[in-house]
């Protein structure tokens, strides 16, 4: 049950049911020109305007003794009015004579006499008066002139439905009514809007403005911004404002548009992250670390309330953030400063992984070989990881994060391999304490390079697979998308179980010769 306070509102002097319909006149009087030929009286619906309904009124016939013998200057009316689902107002006519040219207005009544429809009633405007202003009389009756209310309209492409506002000026006695059409400009009706050769717009008596609707048809096509006109018809010159008959419209593009503004809020974003990562001073850096924050959002650019589990790692961390503080600040010599020192610093934290996971191995009794592709490997290509997550997110294409990952691969093999090398090969050919030659042997190198090669092409070849069946390498159906996530992990898996495998059985060997030489050993020895 819907209380009554929901289903009802005042509407002038009458308190409408919303779900039932009032059928009455917009007003009691109405003022009219003979010489225009026709009274107009404006009918509206107050309430449900789901339903259908149908206004039954005619002219009232005066007594005897009220017309006193003189002419009827109206013409007697009998008619209906159907109002359709979604109609509020109608129009009721009644010729009146042209040629009446008495001095004095005269007078006539137009009643309601019955409405039809699903819980429609009459109001309580059911009769109204209709003074007819002879052609003699000093004052006429004005309906007024429409003309557009601005002359210059711009739109959004997808805005839909374009609302042309007409408004009336200098009078509003009687209806107006005129015509208006589109015309072609740089848009073209039937591709960027919907052109009208012969729309009609009426105005009833007391109407003071009313809208024309234009469609506009909305495209994915990024496009320059196009201009069409609407203009203003009438046969009566009267009707019309001459410096309002015309309105331009233009039509933005929001294809180009849509996309301008969203790299905008990219940059506005980017900036705000930036801005929240920037430091001016060591001190603030060490204020920095020593502060609990929950970071900032990527999307928004909004610092996040920190939560729980960000003060258990900011407990943990806490030694990491004060050593990395000592950083010099982004702001010093243009970021220079603060990249080549945290190079050194990554340099450092990479030799100390390194040297905890050699002396993990030894003390569990793993290979080298074996650490290195496994706890050294994740504890320097993590931060890659992540790295590649962040640019998935904000780009719009995968090359950033596909890139990421063969650029890291790039650098380690060609400078973290090459330049030990390098420097290795130049020392021991030119400095006395050198052994002239620098050989290392590959052992089963040649083994993990080529189950690694397998696993890479394989990988590459999901992505061409991606590109063809999804359209893209990432992203995609979220189901596809864990399943290819899950295909690359049993790869890496595949790999550092094959190589593990091949290196721990030469391990192994050599270990089974190490014990059988010292046990060939005499006690002497």
């Amino acid at each position: 049950v819907i209380p009554l306070s929901e289903r009802q509102h005042a509407k002038g002097s009458v308190v409408v049911d919303t779900l039932s319909v009032v059928l009455e006149f917009t007003h009691r009087t109405y003022s009219c020109s003979a010489a225009w030929g026709r009274a107009t009286l404006t009918v509206h619906r107050i309430g449900n305007m789901d339903t259908h309904a149908i206004v039954m009124w005619h002219t009232v016939e005066p007594s005897a003794a009220a017309t006193d013998g003189a002419e009827r200057f109206y013409e007697p009316t009998r008619s209906t009015l159907e109002f359709e689902p979604g109609v509020s107002v109608l129009y009721a006519h009644v010729p009146v004579c042209q040629d009446d040219i008495h001095a004095e207005s005269r007078w006539f009544k137009v009643a309601i006499e019955e409405v039809v429809g699903p819980q429609a009633r009459v109001g309580r405007r059911s009769v109204a008066t209709v003074n007819v202003v002879g052609s003699a009389e000093p004052v006429q009756p004005n309906r007024g002139m429409l003309r557009f209310a601005q002359r210059e309209v711009s739109c959004i492409e997808s805005v839909g439905a374009l609302r042309l506002l007409v408004e009336r000026l200098g009078g509003h006695d009687g209806s107006l009514e005129v015509t208006y059409r589109t015309e072609d400009g740089t848009a073209k009706a039937g591709v960027d809007f919907h052109g009208v050769d012969e729309g009609t717009l009426v105005l009833g008596p007391y109407e003071k403005s009313k809208e024309i609707e234009i469609t506009i048809i909305d495209d994915d096509i990024e496009e320059d911004d196009t201009v069409f006109v609407v203009e203003l018809l009438s046969t009566d010159t009267d009707a019309i404002a001459g410096s309002g008959a015309r309105c331009s419209v233009t039509i933005i593009d929001d294809d180009s548009w849509n996309e301008r503004m969203s790299r905008f809020v990219k940059s506005v974003r980017a900036e705000m992250v930036t801005t929240f990562y920037l430091t001016e001073s060591w001190s603030e850096q060490f204020k920095d670390a020593v502060i609990l924050s929950g970071g900032v959002d990527e999307d928004t650019g909004e610092e996040i309330e920190p939560t729980a589990f960000d003060s258990i790692m900011h407990s943990f961390s806490l030694f990491w953030k004060l050593l990395f503080a000592l950083v010099p600040p982004t702001s010093y010599l243009g970021g220079w400063a603060a990249f080549i020192v945290s190079l050194f610093f990554i340099g450092m934290c990479t030799a100390i992984v390194g040297e905890f996971a050699k002396l993990f191995g030894c003390v569990i009794g793993i290979a080298d070989a074996v650490t290195a592709i496994t706890l050294v490997a994740l504890g320097t290509s993590l931060p890659d990881t992540l790295a590649s997550r962040t640019a998935a997110l904000q780009d719009d294409t995968a090359d950033a994060a596909v890139g990421n990952v063969t650029g890291s691969n790039s650098v380690n093999v060609f400078l973290g391999l090459g330049l030990p090398w390098m420097i290795g090969a130049i020392y021991h050919n030119y400095m006395p304490t050198g052994k002239g030659v620098y050989e290392v042997p590959a052992s089963g190198l040649a083994f993990s390079v080529g189950v690694f090669a397998v696993c890479a092409i394989s990988a590459i070849a999901t992505l061409m697979i991606r590109r063809k069946v999804v359209g893209g390498e990432l992203g995609g159906n979220l189901t596809l998308a864990r399943a290819t996530s899950a295909f690359f992990a049993i790869l890496w898996l595949a790999y550092i179980t094959l190589a593990s495998l091949q290196v721990m059985g030469g391990y192994r060997r050599q270990s089974e010769l190490r014990v059988s030489a010292v046990s060939c050993l005499p006690p002497s020895a």
